[in-house]
């Protein structure tokens, strides 16, 4: 489940499990009100998948795999400023 951190800036984090799937799209449960920074981190640290995050934007983001992949994806979206 999400959890959002009010500590001067909006940062959101949360993980989305991958069940042989190529693409998942994230939706912040709070818009952000600049394009936030995202990061993400498999979970399965033994994988030789690349994940990419992809359209980020004020609601939300995209992760794709460039082959379907299973597994659990943590993900960490901040408040970047004016952007």
């Amino acid at each position: 489940m999400p959890k959002h951190y009010a500590i001067g800036k909006n940062v959101q984090t949360g993980t989305v499990e991958f069940d042989n799937q190529k693409i998942c799209t994230i939706v912040f449960p709070i818009s952000f009100s600049y394009h936030p920074a995202v990061t993400i981190t498999l979970e399965n640290t033994t994988t030789t998948h690349v994940p990419v995050r992809t359209k980020v934007s004020k609601t939300g983001f995209k992760i794709l795999f460039q082959t379907p992949y299973t597994g659990t994806v943590g993900w960490t979206a901040m408040e970047a400023g004016n952007g």
